[in-house]
């Protein structure tokens, strides 16, 4: 059970259920994120991903792709690499 902020449930006296998190949730939301950005990540790669992250909320596997974008991006600057378009793929 995941419960409000309790601010939110002082104010107007309200309780949601939110949906436990599954593998299934997670590998959509990862398919999504990571279809926003230039990735070569394969299927199983991002089955194997959400898998690891089943029990994350979807924010934070959003979050894991926006990183894996931030990450790319320093390295690429790092390498000076910033002009070729092949190297900003995650």
């Amino acid at each position: 059970f995941s419960a409000c902020d309790p601010s939110v449930v002082r104010r107007f006296d309200l309780r949601l259920r939110l949906p436990d998190p599954s593998r299934e949730r997670a590998a959509a939301v990862l398919e999504h994120g990571l279809g926003r950005i230039r990735s070569r990540v394969a299927p199983e790669q991002v089955a194997a991903l959400a898998e690891r992250c089943a029990a994350l909320s979807p924010a934070a596997c959003a979050a894991i792709c926006n990183e894996a974008a931030m990450v790319c991006l320093r390295r690429c600057i790092a390498a000076g690499q910033t002009d070729s378009d092949e190297a900003l793929v995650v």
